[in-house]
């Protein structure tokens, strides 16, 4: 019985080393170990620690296409690659979650040959758009596509939130990076009489000093931008006080978002590009596929807050562990 195994996880959630403010792997582990045993050793030594904890019978791994960014990247993939062959003597069950098309702020195709191990090695392949299947089987075939299994991003909290007096008309939030599509966006604002009259909030740390000073030299009037994370209650705050919670993504890279997840919580109109969990999670968010598109897009309007609560009830971290265990077993 599925109460009887036992799991690993990885990466493991060290809070001294990741400043994102992102709890996606914290909660995703304890929702596991709140249910069962989950095996953590000496997980502050990345990959590697896969060799310290084959006793459990379920390995999880997450953005395998970043272990090339981790420090020893190289050593760290040589390791990968070992240990998803001995999982497979072994006969250990091996699920790779897949949150994105590809790597995000790197160029590397030792990264992208660490998805393609993944895939072709994984039991299941765990995706949180249903796009997923279409995606692996164009790229690693249909055998790969077979295996992708599709749950929804679990949400942070179950509750909807108060709104604030108004303060905004637009709030873009998290992580700035070019895959956002930030620069683009503010020089379509510039030229869009309609959106010139709206108040705009950007705000996030940009990592990428390069990519800020584009950002700063296309700033207009009507729009904020706040350079840093945000703490937990200013952000709130923020989302509170707007009508409408933009996302400007491009899709060459995207799949799902925890930020769009975690938008859900505050029943404000919400837009995104048409593609991906933003697709999945329609009429609860307005889809686009250029910004032009968002000439005719009504920012005003209210949607039902009904479906907001059916999705934050039904996909709450603590139901991710049985979701998982059944789509293994079936």
């Amino acid at each position: 019985m599925a109460n009887n195994k036992s799991f690993y996880v990885y990466p493991t959630y060290t809070p001294e080393r990741d400043k994102s403010g992102n709890t996606y792997i914290r909660d995703f582990a304890d929702a596991f170990s709140g249910q069962y045993r989950v095996h953590n050793e000496k997980g502050k030594l990345g990959i590697i620690s896969v060799f310290f904890n084959l006793k459990a019978d379920y390995f999880i791994f997450h953005w395998v296409d970043l272990i090339i960014t981790k420090q020893k990247g190289h050593l760290q993939v040589l390791f990968f690659f070992i240990e998803i062959k001995l999982l497979r003597l072994l006969k250990k069950k091996v699920i790779w979650v897949l949150h994105n098309k590809k790597p995000h702020r790197i160029n590397s195709k030792l990264a992208m040959y660490c998805m393609k191990v993944a895939a072709h090695h994984s039991d299941i392949i765990i995706c949180h758009a249903k796009e997923g299947r279409e995606f692996v089987e164009q790229k690693y075939g249909l055998k790969c596509g077979e295996k992708v299994r599709y749950i929804p991003h679990p949400v942070y909290s179950d509750k909807i939130v108060d709104s604030l007096p108004k303060k905004w008309d637009i709030v873009i939030w998290g992580t700035i990076a070019r895959y956002k599509n930030i620069v683009p966006f503010l020089r379509f604002v510039k030229q869009s009489g309609k959106f010139k009259q709206f108040k705009i909030l950007v705000c996030g740390y940009c990592p990428d000093k390069e990519y800020e000073k584009e950002i700063l030299e296309e700033l207009s009037l009507n729009i904020c931008y706040v350079d840093r994370f945000l703490t937990d209650d200013e952000l709130q705050n923020e989302l509170r006080a707007t009508t409408s919670i933009l996302f400007t993504y491009k899709l060459d890279s995207v799949l799902s978002s925890g930020a769009l997840v975690y938008s859900l919580n505050f029943n404000k109109k919400i837009i995104g590009p048409s593609g991906g969990a933003f697709q999945d999670l329609m009429p609860m968010v307005t889809c686009y596929d250029t910004f032009e598109d968002l000439e005719q897009v009504d920012f005003n309007e209210k949607v039902s807050v009904d479906y907001y609560q059916e999705y934050l009830s039904q996909n709450t971290w603590d139901k991710v562990p049985l979701k998982i265990i059944n789509l293994s077993i079936s």
